[in-house]
């Protein structure tokens, strides 16, 4: 009863408990800004009713033009969550690096941050009160390498315009993603001025000489209403081009080392590891997560991580997640590959180190990203691995290739069950019948009569086994295989009495064809990267768990002869 009761108390705990409150974060619209110009700083924190911002630090460096404040909620998985954003518009009083202290919100802080000022911008408006202007961040650039474009909209205050609209460039030979999109004042000539502000990143991909077009903005100046009965939205279009750019394009440096061409401002790998790497038995099952961040590049063109390939553990990977993040400074991208490795043997596993060349285009030259050699210890297991084709860790007979890296990102399978909160809920319910399932067993450890076949039947049909059970069905039945291979495992351990065996083991232990063949389908479903593996229906392993069932009730008044060799080594 107390163990029962302290599940309880933990799966409702782990399902309440709130997220840690995170300190307040400030941020910058733009790093860059010229002399004359209005730049805006959010800042955010979890939670309403905060404090207000102590924003007299700042009136140092800038003129403080104006704050706004907004909150935000959500639910979440059932969890409410709620933000407060503080909007203030600042006007640099000076040339050069400025600092934006840390601010004081409540009793935490911001962390400080720079904006470089330039001198004051100049632009050809002479008397017209909208104009246009365009400029790239280089006249030179790699095969597909990042290019900025920018383009701006003047529009004197005392202007009103609707309908505003900008086309952006379009090319045959060069990919083009918007970056961002800022509106802020800046002062020319005595004049007030709103700049729309938007950029995009060109990705040319021959080289040779690369043609921008004149960008084109227009707009409606609407005619003034001189009475009530005059018709709304009428006025004179208005049209402004930006004047056409040329770029050059060169192609890939000689002697480049990799297959995969990759240009960037920089590139980091990195990994992680999901699993217990310092305990790992033969049987159980480790998951390296490799990552490559790059700056100033497309996800696509991102290459594919080595598949390590190793004689002491088979290894399933699983489908690119490819990212992109557009940002003021350019591109964002990222590469995550998962590599699942089930030791077969003992020992020392040795995985080998991973190298992707890049040219770093800021300092135009050849660099590496690197991972060293990794060294895990696999200490022996409660059995040894299974290497037959009815085992729940073996590999499909037939090889499958894995699918060909054609530099574009890899549509992913639509989730077969959109709400996450199920998925929540097992794993709740699985962490409080393990511990019931502890209990259990320890009890039945002390009962004088836990050897016989009464006893051994009525453990398997006790409520914990039926309580997996029922966990165990619903995960098929809503065809979750993350959710139904811990259930499997969870109900396994409590049917054979084994609370601390892995799922190999358990599944060697019952000695199932049918159980073992549908638990090795699942887990390729999981860990393998065969097309179509998103089929899994949950129908089959439903249907060898009710067989094993239906089999130990068929076989309460015989014998468990299974057990002996267990309790009694010597008795053979």
């Amino acid at each position: 009863m107390v163990i029962r009761l302290f599940s309880v108390c933990l799966l409702l705990c782990w399902l309440a408990a709130p997220a840690v409150a995170a300190a307040p974060v400030a941020e910058l619209d733009r790093p860059v800004v010229s002399l004359g110009d209005s730049l805006t700083l959010t800042i955010r924190v979890d939670g309403t009713g905060s404090e207000p911002p102590n924003l007299d630090p700042l009136k140092l460096s800038f003129r403080i033009l104006g704050t706004s404040q907004s909150s935000r909620h959500s639910i979440v998985n059932g969890r409410v969550s709620s933000s407060t954003e503080w909007r203030t518009t600042l006007m640099p009083r000076r040339e050069g690096t400025l600092h934006i202290p840390a601010i004081a919100v409540g009793s935490e802080f911001t962390l400080p941050l720079t904006v470089k000022v330039e001198p004051a911008a100049t632009a050809a408006a002479g008397d017209n009160p909208v104009f246009m202007e365009a400029e790239i961040n280089r006249d030179r650039v790699y095969v597909d390498a990042e290019l900025i474009l920018t383009a701006r909209i003047y529009i004197d205050r005392a202007i009103e315009l609707e309908n505003l609209a900008l086309q952006a460039p379009a090319f045959d030979d060069a990919s083009i993603e918007q970056l961002s999109e800022a509106n802020f004042d800046r002062q020319i000539n005595g004049h007030r001025y709103r700049v729309y502000e938007r950029r995009y990143g060109i990705y040319p991909h021959r080289p040779g000489e690369l043609i921008i077009p004149e960008l084109v903005f227009n707009a409606l100046q609407p005619t003034r209403r001189r009475s009530l009965f005059d018709m709304p939205g009428q006025g004179t279009p208005l049209q402004r081009l930006s004047r056409q750019l040329s770029v050059q394009v060169m192609p890939p440096p000689a002697g480049f080392p990799g297959k995969v061409w990759l240009p960037a401002r920089d590139l980091k790998l990195s990994q992680q590891w999901q699993g217990d790497d310092q305990g790992l038995k033969v049987g159980d099952s480790i998951t390296r997560t490799l990552t490559l961040k790059a700056e100033g590049v497309l996800a696509s063109q991102l290459p594919a991580l080595p598949r390590p390939e190793l004689d002491t553990a088979r290894v399933y990977p699983t489908k690119p997640t490819l990212e992109n993040t557009p940002g003021s400074q350019g591109m964002s991208a990222s590469r995550t590959e998962q590599f699942t490795l089930l030791p077969t043997e003992s020992g020392a596993l040795s995985l080998p180190p991973v190298r992707i060349p890049w040219w770093d285009t800021e300092a135009d030259r050849l660099r590496w990203a690197e991972l060293p050699r990794t060294a895990l210890q696999v200490a022996a297991g409660s059995a040894t691995a299974p290497r037959d084709n009815t085992a729940v860790n073996a590999e499909p007979a037939v090889p499958v290739p894995a699918p060909a890296d054609t530099g574009a990102p890899t549509p992913q399978p639509a989730p077969l069950v959109g709400n996450p909160w199920p998925w929540q809920a097992l794993s709740g319910a699985l962490l409080a019948l393990w511990l019931i399932t502890l209990g259990l067993w320890w009890r039945a450890r002390r009962s004088a009569s836990a050897g016989t076949a009464d006893s051994s039947a009525s453990a398997r049909r006790s409520p914990a086994e039926a309580a997996c059970y029922k966990i165990l069905k619903a995960a098929c039945e809503t065809r979750q295989p993350a959710a139904a291979e811990q259930a499997l495992q969870a109900w396994l351990r409590s049917y054979l009495q084994m609370p601390d065996a892995a799922l190999g083991s358990l599944l060697q232990q019952l000695d199932n064809k049918a159980l073992s063949t549908e638990a090795a389908r699942l887990q390729q479903q999981l860990y393998g990267a065969v097309a179509g593996a998103s089929d899994w229906q949950g129908r089959g392993l439903l249907t060898a768990v009710d067989g094993v069932r239906a089999q130990s009730r068929d076989q309460r008044g015989k014998p468990d002869t299974r057990a002996l060799p267990a309790l009694y080594p010597d008795r053979r």
